[in-house]
């Protein structure tokens, strides 16, 4: 259920579906930024619908699937050209996701990408 969940997820982002995403996460998404930075939910959508990030390609293969509690872990690659402000960055980061589970829904809580070590 997570990996479609996920890739769903993936899907809005290269669509440009914003509010198909939105409606996929929790009010309270924290989703920290390969660079450091920090956006909500608000402040991400703004920066999506903007322009200021466009997602030109994303590969993100899971690597492992950890339910606890209330929620699920999901460890991946994220692989992605993106256009930041106009320039392409090239990403190729470890990344966490966290999805509360809502009943019989997920809800995008919490997304964290790091770099990976050259």
């Amino acid at each position: 259920m997570v990996r479609e969940a996920e890739k769903k997820r993936i899907g809005y982002m290269i669509a440009g579906q914003f509010e198909k995403f939105a409606a996929m996460c929790s009010p309270s998404l924290r989703y920290v930024h390969s660079g450091g930075s920090v956006d909500g939910l608000s402040s991400f959508m703004e920066k999506v619908q903007s322009g200021l990030y466009d997602y030109q390609r994303i590969d993100y293969p899971i690597y492992e699937v950890r339910v606890l509690g209330g929620c699920v872990l999901v460890f991946a690659e994220f692989n992605a050209d993106v256009l930041v402000g106009g320039q392409l960055k090239k990403l190729d980061n470890h990344a966490v996701s966290v999805w509360e589970i809502d009943g019989e829904d997920l809800k995008f809580a919490f997304y964290q990408a790091t770099p990976k070590a050259k």
